[in-house]
């Protein structure tokens, strides 16, 4: 499940994941939207059952548990 603000860049890497032989879903997803993460989140429950890690890599990193973190999103 990959999430990017860069739709072009986002969808070149899920190809190449593709091409590899790999599953992968992907949306368009910028942090600081709460609605972005939710459909994100959303996407990747409908499409793998779960989410089992949420990894962001933005430079928004709360250092909380992840019930604290879900409020704190879009709050920046």
């Amino acid at each position: 499940m990959l999430g990017a603000r860069g739709s072009d860049r986002l969808k070149a890497l899920a190809d190449r994941i593709s091409a590899a032989g790999g599953e992968v879903a992907y949306a368009s997803t910028d942090v600081k939207r709460r609605g972005d993460v939710s459909n994100l989140v959303k996407l990747a429950c409908e499409r793998y059952g779960k989410l089992d890690v949420l990894f962001s890599n933005a430079g928004v990193m709360p250092v909380s548990p992840s019930t604290t973190c879900a409020s704190m999103i879009g709050t920046r």
